[in-house]
Order: structure tokens, then C-alpha cells, then sequence
């Protein structure tokens, strides 16, 4: 449709005279303009948007769901922190044809902080058999306070041929091998520095 390029009023396609104004309309002076069609542009360009936003929401909800709840150490750190309460050994232990009843020792609740152990030293105590569900507990009464678990990953205690237990620590921010620690069959711990030698 043609419109008078003077008052803009709607001319008929043959119209030399804008019947309104009477301005004289030429093919150079009439303005075309387009019947307003909606685009659908802004509609799809919002709707990409919009999945784009949910895919990216979706990626890093995975990621910490992978993060939190799959990774075995943030899983044996939190089972580590939830511990109030631990029984060392209330079994009977048989060594050497003689029965001994090891006492039954209970800790305090983990705070990570520096805190000394209620349990007697190893010296005072009677002969434990070294397990790897007390290997974590014989290190904490050897240090005098609870492992860092908010600095440190501690590995999975393994027993090793001479039947001693060792467990790495590394940092948790890099990764890094930070010390370990080899637990005697008599309950002896000897703490190793990142490089391997005693401390």
C-alpha cells in the first residue's frame, strides 16, 4: 500500500493527488511501507536462551552431585565427622594361646580441632590388634588430637606384608602427598614426613 510522503495518509495504487492534502504523489515520493508482520525471532531467540540457561543449570547441578556425593572421600570425611562416639576393639582378642579383653575406650565427638584424646597412650594400654577400623583411631591418640579433615584427604588405611597398616594424607586443595603414617601390628605409629622420612 502507498502512503502521502506530506500527511501520510493511505493512497490507492493509481492515485496522482493525495485526496486529503493535496500534495501530487509520484512513484519517487510515495512511501511503501510493509504491513506489520509479527517475527518470530525474538520468541525463538528467547526460547534458546531460555534451554541454553537450563542445560548450563543442569551441567553444574550433575557436576556437584558428582563432586558431593560420589566422591569416596568427601563421602568417608563426612562419615568421619558424623562419628560422636567410636568403641575401640570391645572383643576378645586371642594371642599366643592367652584370651585378653581389651578395653572398650570412648571418644569425644569430632571437632577437627586440636584436642587431646581421653584415650590412654599406647604405653598404658593393653596389647591392641591392629585393624583397619582403628588404625584412623591409633594415629589420633599418637598425634593427641583429632586428624584435619577440613585441610587434609586421608586414604584408606591398607594392610601392608610385614601386617602393618599405612594410610596417606594429601592436601585437599592440590592434591599433593603430605605425610602418611605406618601403624605396627603391636599398635607402634610412625609418622612420615611428604618425602618419606620419619619424623
Amino acid at each position: 500500500m502507498k502512503y502521502c510522503t506530506n500527511c501520510g495518509s493511505p493512497l490507492k495504487a493509481q492515485q496522482q493527488f493525495c485526496t486529503n492534502c493535496g500534495h501530487q504523489v509520484n512513484a519517487r515520493s510515495a512511501m511503501y511501507v510493509q504491513e506489520g508482520k509479527s517475527s518470530k525471532w525474538p520468541w525463538i531467540i528467547g526460547i534458546i536462551g531460555i534451554l541454553i540457561l537450563l542445560a548450563g543449570m543442569g551441567f553444574a547441578g550433575l557436576q556437584l552431585y558428582k563432586s558431593v556425593v560420589l566422591n569416596p572421600s568427601t563421602t568417608q570425611s563426612q562419615a568421619n565427622n558424623q562419628t560422636t562416639s567410636n568403641t575401640q576393639n570391645s572383643e576378645n582378642m586371642q594371642d599366643n594361646g592367652n584370651v585378653q579383653s581389651s578395653q572398650t575406650v570412648q571418644q569425644q565427638p569430632i571437632n577437627n580441632g586440636p584436642q587431646i584424646s581421653q584415650q590412654p597412650s599406647v604405653s598404658q594400654r593393653t596389647p591392641v590388634r591392629v585393624t583397619r577400623s582403628n588404625v584412623i583411631d591409633l594415629v589420633e591418640d599418637y598425634e593427641g588430637h583429632y586428624l584435619d579433615t577440613s585441610t587434609y584427604t586421608f586414604k584408606e588405611p591398607e594392610q601392608r606384608a610385614d601386617g602393618s597398616w599405612g594410610f596417606s594424607i594429601l592436601y585437599k586443595s592440590s592434591g599433593r602427598l603430605a605425610g602418611s603414617y605406618i601403624v605396627d601390628p603391636d599398635g607402634t605409629v610412625t609418622k612420615y614426613d611428604e618425602k618419606g622420612r620419619p619424623e
